[in-house]
């Protein structure tokens, strides 16, 4: 049971670096931090507490799903799997509706860096609750962090962990 928990802890560790690398999300740590050293810590704070949060309610969905907790939830396991199938559903038609390219039109690429470098020159002059804020925002993340944040979180689930750990 150790081994299979010490495992575990390094696939957790490794989805967490992996989110942590995201292009926007180390641009906004690195404009952040010459702000100042309470903005720096305030949207580090956001920003882990959010993946924090996020994680946890993950495993207690997936807890009550798998029906790994002393209680099943049969309800709300058929309400997750009817969401998901929604989900899919919307995702499969939208996809479907539009047709797949590997590579943006360079205006559509030019904008997409424009945002960002706004986005980034605003994060520089935020007031210090307004960055613990876009930190949090920023850690909840993006389809690639939520993704990563789901995988370590089913890997929490199938570990199994009992009461006390």
């Amino acid at each position: 049971v150790a081994r299979g928990m010490l495992h575990a802890a390094i696939q957790v560790v490794l989805y967490g670096l992996l989110a942590g690398f995201t292009a926007l999300g180390f641009a906004a740590t690195l404009t952040v931090m010459p702000s100042g050293r309470l903005k720096a810590v305030g949207f580090g704070a956001g920003f882990v507490g959010a993946q924090i949060l996020t994680c946890s309610v993950l495993v207690i969905f997936g807890i009550a799903a798998t029906g790994s907790s002393e209680k099943s939830h049969p309800d709300l396991r058929a309400a997750l799997e009817l969401a998901l199938a929604l989900v899919l559903i919307a995702l499969a038609l939208l996809v479907h509706g539009r047709p797949l390219t590997t590579n943006d039109s360079p205006t559509a690429q030019e904008r997409s860096q424009a945002r960002t470098q706004a986005l980034l020159d605003r994060l520089s002059r935020l007031r210090v609750l307004t960055t613990v804020v876009a930190g949090f925002l920023l850690g909840i993340g993006g389809p690639k962090r939520l993704v990563l944040t789901s995988l370590a979180a089913t890997t929490i689930v199938t570990a199994c962990p009992g009461d006390a750990e």
